[in-house]
């Protein structure tokens, strides 16, 4: 039986071959795991409330309208008015910084007002990151840093190094409740000024465990 089969002419291959781009999944390195309180030697001191860690050295990061609309797609479960919650100015991550009083462009509310900011670039219990370097005292680690371009929601939620789960500390560690039973994402943000001597954030080695293990940590398990 004689098959034909079409001639692949320069025309056919230019109108009617169509080539999808991948982007490659990102190489994962060195990861450390920031342990929970109660792995560490001062146990379960502060059950039931935020399980943050500040960065070192310490600063605050404001919240432009890019960052806000990158941590609002993060969350997409969430409704706007209930993730605007966590911009509160007795919460954990803005505290006397956050809504109201300063520029929510989620609601489009107080726009005449500063920036929210994080008084503090923090970090949870239970979070990965990625080492950059470290040393016998301390691991530098990758973050967004928001002096650059800010990237999508999509590269943040790829690289599970530059976002963490918002946690609460104790025996069992829990969401925030502000995700009614589903995680709350939280990207991991950086802004320090370009001074002489400053080489990225960093954590002290007592508060991290290395991980070694092919399968990422879980942020609610409690492994030492």
């Amino acid at each position: 039986m004689t098959i034909y089969l079409p001639t692949l002419t320069a025309h056919w291959l230019t109108q009617e071959t169509r080539y999808k781009v991948v982007e490659a999944p990102p190489a994962q390195p060195q990861l450390w795991r920031v342990v929970h309180d109660v792995e560490m030697l001062d146990g379960n001191w502060r059950a039931g409330l935020p399980e943050v860690h500040r960065l070192l050295p310490f600063h605050h990061v404001v919240l432009t309208e890019e960052i806000q609309w990158l941590w609002r797609e993060m969350n997409p479960d969430m409704t706007s008015v209930k993730f605007c919650k966590l911009f509160g100015n007795k919460l954990a991550f803005t505290n006397g910084s956050g809504f109201p009083g300063h520029a929510n462009y989620i609601l489009g509310e107080e726009l005449d007002q500063p920036d929210p900011r994080f008084d503090q670039a923090r970090i949870c219990g239970g979070a990965v990151v990625a080492e950059k370097k470290h040393d016998d005292q301390y691991v530098w680690i990758e973050t967004i840093d928001v002096r650059k371009p800010i990237p999508s929601a999509e590269y943040v939620m790829a690289r599970p190094w530059l976002y963490y789960h918002a946690t609460l500390a104790g025996d069992i560690i829990r969401m925030f409740p502000q995700g009614e039973g589903k995680p709350v994402y939280v990207p991991l943000l950086s802004a320090l000024s370009a001074q002489a001597g400053v080489d990225g954030v960093k954590l002290p080695r007592w508060k991290l465990q290395k991980w070694t293990k092919p399968e990422l940590p879980d942020p609610y398990t409690v492994y030492i």
